[in-house]
């Protein structure tokens, strides 16, 4: 990816993992709330800046990393930043080649760090498994404090409609201790998660080096 030609089809990629149509303009961006902001309003108790904290705090203690950018607008830069400085393979639509999938999550549940992803195709079915490093994207307002109807709200309507495909929830990367007790990451699908939330301006200390 060292020219125009190479970036387009790069984000044309990303576009496509996150159920854009390339051209197709993004969504609006999410009201931009900033970390440690002090705005919680108790008869909501959705306070995205303090959930955002929560989660990545809760992801973290699973070995999973949280990022944050200010809107909707700096997921692909931050997607591509994030392929670069690992090193990782350009996007792949076989799954079983891939470096890494994107994948978008439905919500993001606080106190456990936990996102959930739903995908509809029978090609999509495996992306939260196979590829070692899985990148999960939300906005802000996909936060929500604990497992609750409300944040299981894509699901159940899924659900009612009968739709295909997989409903997955994410807790960090896979992780086992079955053999002698030593823990392993990515025995059984992903070694490394980041989810990126758009929304939330990273204070100085959060910022990506």
């Amino acid at each position: 990816m060292t020219d125009d030609s190479g970036r387009a089809s790069f984000l044309a990629r990303v576009a496509a993992a996150l159920g854009r149509k390339e051209g197709e303009p993004r969504p609006a961006a999410p009201i931009q709330r900033a970390v440690g902001a002090s705005t919680f309003d108790e008869e909501t108790t959705r306070d995205a800046a303090a959930l955002a904290i929560r989660f990545r705090d809760e992801l973290g203690l699973v070995s999973g990393e949280t990022v944050f950018v200010p809107d909707v607008g700096g997921v692909d830069a931050e997607i591509e930043r994030i392929v670069r400085s690992r090193g990782l393979g350009p996007a792949e639509s076989d799954l079983k080649k891939a470096d890494y999938a994107v994948l978008r999550a439905e919500a993001l549940i606080a106190d456990t760090g936990t996102a959930l992803v739903i995908e509809r195709t029978a090609e999509r079915r495996l992306a939260p498994y196979l590829p070692r490093t899985c990148i999960v994207v939300a906005d802000s307002d996909a936060l929500f404090p604990t497992m609750s109807s409300a944040s299981l709200a894509a699901l159940h309507a899924a659900a009612r409609r009968g739709d295909k495909g997989e409903a997955v929830l994410i807790t960090g990367p896979a992780r086992t201790a079955d053999i002698e007790k030593t823990l392993v990451l990515g025995a059984h699908g992903p070694r490394h998660l980041i989810v990126i939330i758009a929304g939330i301006q990273a204070a100085e200390k959060d910022a990506p080096s």
